[in-house]
């Protein structure tokens, strides 16, 4: 059965207005729609088209198609896009999906050539943990490569991963009597899918996880595993190509059997990798920017040597303070900044009594009537003033 693409205007259910078609394979198309609905809010409607003509092959398909559909609907993961809902109309089956405002990585590679290491672990750090959680309830993507992985624009926001081929597999497993399981019609594509797969249909945890490993070569180096001999490329460490070498395994139970052993496995090599870097040096994920260790060095010296400064500053202070209050008192600092307590001027009153005997006090000529001793009272204490006649 073939079906001709729907025209851009053209509401779909009553309710799904198409705006353009987003890609097209062998299981039928994928169009941007609006959400009459939803006030317009932008969707993704999945087109899969049987490829039989045989009425009981058309409602065996329809009813596989809703049961899987109700299996995906029960996927809740933020790096999912949400299902909606399923529908058919004209004999088209449509699955209806948040839409994904972003690029896939098939796109990002042409537009950038290849990842640096660093950042492809950090992808399959993002990627891991959602298929932990659908290996979990036994669910199992089947077709992941780099168009089905979407960075959204808002760079914030973690890579989501799309399109999943739990809805294909019935097409290539589940009607019988039709031309389904002709080769072009099985689940995955060819350089990411493991042999199993490809070969004969099956899948589990591990076969995932291969086809993840065969994403993150491709985006390394621009080529599948299948046609490269990848371990000789010089941007992969020796314990990143451990990791992915156990994930392309061609038996399946020589592989990781979980995301979290993958994960757990990057954890470690990232710890080797820290403890065999050498002093001083620094291994730069790509777009990062790093300080060099000399600089670091004097940053680091100066970050600690300043409390003490801090401290050393606020003695000084004190010290200062003390030495200005009591300056007046200590003659060797009061002769600098002439401020002696014994050299400030007091004002004098006439005393009432009688000047002093002769007899007593030697006098020379009085000066503005005042008398001037003849002889000045001798220091005791030169260091404190302490001067007594």
């Amino acid at each position: 059965m073939t079906t001709t693409e729907i025209p851009q205007g053209t509401l779909v259910g009553n309710r799904y207005l198409i705006q353009q078609v987003l890609g097209q394979g062998g299981f039928g198309r994928t169009y941007k729609a609006y959400d009459q609905h939803r006030f317009g809010k932008p969707c993704v409607l999945k087109e899969f088209i049987p490829r039989t003509n045989n009425p009981q092959g058309l409602q065996k398909a329809q009813e596989l198609f809703e049961r899987e559909a109700k299996i995906l609907f029960q996927l809740k993961h933020p790096q999912i896009p949400e299902f909606f809902g399923t529908f058919s109309e004209n004999g088209r089956l449509f699955i209806v999906q948040e839409y994904v405002d972003g690029k896939n990585y098939w796109t990002l590679l042409r537009e950038r050539q290849h990842f640096s290491e660093a950042e492809v672990i950090r992808l399959l750090d993002a990627i891991l943990p959602i298929l932990d959680y659908i290996h979990e309830q036994n669910i199992f993507h089947r077709d992941i490569s780099p168009d089905n992985i979407m960075q959204p624009n808002n760079l914030n926001q973690l890579p989501v991963l799309i399109d999943f081929g739990v809805v294909k597999q019935i097409y290539a497993t589940g009607i019988n009597n039709t031309s389904l399981l002709e080769s072009h019609t099985r689940v995955g594509k060819r350089g990411y899918a493991p042999p199993e797969q490809m070969q004969l249909g099956q899948c589990f945890p591990s076969s995932d996880l291969y086809a993840l490993a065969s994403t993150a070569i491709f985006l390394l180096t621009g080529k599948t595993p299948n046609v490269l001999a990848w371990e000789s490329h010089p941007s992969l460490s020796k314990e990143f190509q451990k990791v992915l070498k156990k994930m392309l395994k061609d038996k399946p139970n020589e592989r990781y059997q979980s995301a979290k052993e993958v994960i757990a496995a990057l954890q470690s090599q990232a710890t080797i990798q820290q403890s065999q870097q050498l002093p001083g040096s620094t291994k730069v994920p790509n777009n990062e920017v790093t300080v060099p260790p000399s600089i670091a060095s004097v940053t680091t010296t100066a970050g600690q040597a300043f409390p003490y400064l801090l401290g050393f500053l606020t003695v000084l202070l004190v010290v200062g303070i003390g030495v200005a209050v009591l300056s007046p008192y200590i003659p060797i600092v009061c002769s600098v900044l002439n401020n002696c307590v014994q050299n400030r001027k007091t004002p004098q009153t006439q005393p009432s009594s009688p000047p002093p005997s002769p007899t007593n006090l030697e006098t020379t000529p009085p000066t503005n009537g005042q008398p001037t001793p003849s002889k000045l009272p001798s220091c005791r204490d030169v260091l404190f003033g302490d001067c007594s006649p």
